[in-house]
């Protein structure tokens, strides 16, 4: 089921002035909100100029940049991206946008836009190099376009979820086969609803066990009251709403490849939470099981039967 989609924007104005020697603030920021599934879009419209005046034509050396900052404890691996330069030894306010796509092919800003995720923060950075040289702001905008979270399994003729999922979902565990129990995403674009299933494999190497190669993903992103379905196929009960985090649905959706099934051990939705037995086993493994999987950057190339 697709969205709407939404638009976001922070706009700050003020005359203020950047050289090389300033601390390097933001002039504007723009937070990702808490329902922004994806982020499809991103316009940035600075008003600025030099200091109007340079011995060389060629080139200003003020400019802007788009940075990013992610919550307290998350590290980010985006780097910052240059964008517009004002215009050399002009002294009148210059106004410029840049708007990136994230569907735009082979662009390094497409990766930037699809890794964003609620609550990071966007910033417009003011820059100027070399002494003599000020960058000149009295205005600038972030505006993003984004689809925001919605229900993957509306469908599904079910009562309201709870927040655990249902023990009568999971199937049990041979665990003297060191069995585990796999999400099979079936293939689809990030805007499209979730359909999985469980599968099972064996880390005990027994031959007659049957094996299949996954990834596995760390649930470390931090709970929240946050939670939507996706629909799970079942043998016994046919399609059912799985009710998961909305951090987890997001991660599975970016990991998710358009033509390539998804096998994937995340340890909030594999393990039963309600069997102590279980839980304690799978736990005692843990170290196996990524030892087993090259992680989600491999998805996409991971081969191996279906739903079980």
């Amino acid at each position: 089921m697709l969205s709407a989609s939404r638009t976001f924007e922070s706009r700050r104005r003020g005359v203020v002035q950047f050289h090389e020697h300033c601390p390097q603030r933001p002039y504007v920021e723009l937070t990702v909100p808490d329902d922004a599934q994806t982020v499809t879009a991103a316009s940035f419209t600075t008003v600025s100029r030099d200091q109007g005046w340079a011995d060389s034509k060629i080139q200003s050396y003020t400019w802007w940049e788009v940075a990013l900052r992610r919550p307290k404890g998350m590290k980010s691996d985006l780097g910052s991206i240059q964008i517009q330069h004002n215009r050399v030894a002009n002294p009148e306010l210059f106004e410029a946008t840049t708007r990136w796509d994230a569907q735009s092919p082979d662009l390094g800003y497409t990766v930037w836009l699809r890794s964003l995720r609620p609550g990071d923060v966007i910033q417009l950075v003011s820059k100027a190099v070399y002494p003599g040289w000020v960058n000149i702001v009295q205005e600038a905008t972030i505006k993003i376009e984004y689809l925001p979270v919605v229900d993957d399994a509306a469908t599904v003729p079910q009562p309201p979820p709870a927040h655990s999922i249902p023990p009568s979902y999971y199937r049990p565990l041979e665990h003297m086969d060191q069995e585990i129990r796999l999400l099979v995403v079936k293939p689809g674009r990030y805007d499209e609803a979730v359909h999985a299933c469980f599968a099972h494999t064996s880390l005990s190497g027994n031959p007659s066990s049957q094996q299949i190669q996954f990834d596995a993903l760390s649930y470390c992103w931090g709970d929240s009251p946050e939670r939507v379905n996706i629909a799970l196929d079942t043998n016994t009960m046919g399609t059912v709403p799985l009710n998961i985090s909305g951090t987890v649905a997001r991660a599975i959706r970016r990991l998710r490849s358009p033509d390539t099934p998804l096998r994937i051990w995340i340890d909030a939705i594999c393990i039963n939470q309600t069997d102590m037995d279980e839980r304690s086993q799978q736990v005692r493994i843990m170290g196996t099981i990524y030892s087993r999987a090259p992680g989600p950057q491999q998805q996409g190339r991971r081969n191996g039967p279906g739903c079980a």
